[in-house]
């Protein structure tokens, strides 16, 4: 299942953009802004270029497989310098306020950023740097002068002292209906991220979590192993056919059985027991990471991370990173230790 999110666009490249997409239509809309200097908006020929080279950047990054920052880290090396990426963050801004009273006489070298340190990889800040001549509307101004959470598409300039410097083709806001008001829709407040108990065939987890008096043990879990936690789900489910576990397997176990707010989600779980008894980090997911890339490989509209202990927040960015591409749209579902044992109990598993 394909999901869909709109980019509100607040900056646009258009020479960028240009070089990257040559079309008739792109080609006219381009020409209208060229030589224009200073922000335009709707209702004029140039608020008209920039709504259809929005409409086209769009379309071509749904169509295009651009990773997403996240994902480049997670490959075998890191990312390089001309790599272009997509990334959904929240960003501070800065720089544009010293020339929100020059709106007609913007100098060329005017510069702003968006930056933050980032959380799937806390070595490294990323600095946006873009010019205030290419905002296309009033409300991208004070959006982009304080702290917002951005959709961005860009490329790495250059490397420096732990940060990446990137230049964006776009910048906005991704928006869409709630899970629950279309089934075609994404939603962007969580990342795509889906609380446990949300699944209607977990919805036990709810009244577990209410009642308890006390945070469960997570040493319950570090002498059951992960191939009962894996019956344990299927039995919950239904799910009848078990794979056993082999190097090269993308998920741990895969079912058709899952629904969220009575729809039907493709679900593909991974699991992770007490072999490695601590909380999770990257290093629990393969070679930098690729267990995740290969568990959203699968064709499943929700990916389950399960884990006998805590999760870090890395790896949950990390989650979020991959839900968040935008040609790729995605639901997760973290269960920690915690989740973990108290689903159990709710269901009458693994003797807990």
């Amino acid at each position: 299942m394909k999901y869909e999110a709109d980019i509100t666009a607040l900056y646009l490249n258009q020479e960028r953009i240009s070089q990257l997409l040559n079309t008739p239509v792109l080609t006219q809309a381009a020409s209208t802004l060229r030589g224009f200097r200073g922000p335009s908006w709707v209702l004029s020929p140039e608020g008209a270029a920039r709504s259809t080279i929005a409409k086209l950047i769009g379309e071509w990054l749904q169509d295009n497989h651009v990773p997403s920052l996240g994902e480049l880290f997670t490959k075998d090396k890191l990312p390089s310098v001309g790599d272009r990426f997509t990334i959904y963050h929240d960003f501070y801004g800065n720089g544009l306020t010293k020339y929100a009273s020059q709106l007609k006489k913007i100098p060329r070298n005017a510069a702003a950023q968006i930056h933050n340190k980032l959380r799937f990889n806390k070595e490294y800040r990323l600095r946006i740097f873009f010019h205030p001549n290419n905002l296309i509307c009033h409300s991208a101004w004070d959006i982009l002068s304080g702290r917002s959470r951005l959709f961005a598409f860009a490329y790495i300039g250059k490397f420096l002292n732990g940060e990446i410097h990137a230049r964006p083709y776009v910048i906005g806001d991704l928006h869409s209906d709630s899970i629950a008001q279309s089934s075609k829709k994404w939603d962007p407040k969580t990342y795509g991220e889906i609380h446990p108990s949300q699944i209607d065939q977990f919805s036990l987890l709810d009244n577990q979590l209410r009642s308890e008096k006390s945070v469960p043990a997570l040493s319950l879990l570090k002498s059951i192993p992960e191939q009962s936690i894996k019956l344990a789900f299927a039995e919950i489910l239904h799910e009848g056919f078990i794979p056993k576990d082999w190097g090269g397997e993308k998920s741990d176990l895969f079912t058709s059985n899952v629904s969220v707010d009575g729809r039907w989600l493709p679900t593909a779980f991974l699991l992770k027991g007490p072999a490695r008894f601590s909380p999770m980090t990257m290093r629990h997911l393969g070679k930098n990471g690729d267990q995740i890339e290969r568990l959203f490989n699968e064709p499943a509209g929700l990916l389950i991370l399960q884990h006998c202990h805590r999760v870090t927040t890395p790896v949950r960015a990390t989650m979020r990173a991959y839900a968040s591409r935008i040609h790729d749209l995605r639901y997760f579902t973290i269960l920690d230790g915690y989740d973990t044992i108290r689903l159990m109990r709710a269901y009458g598993k693994c003797g807990l």
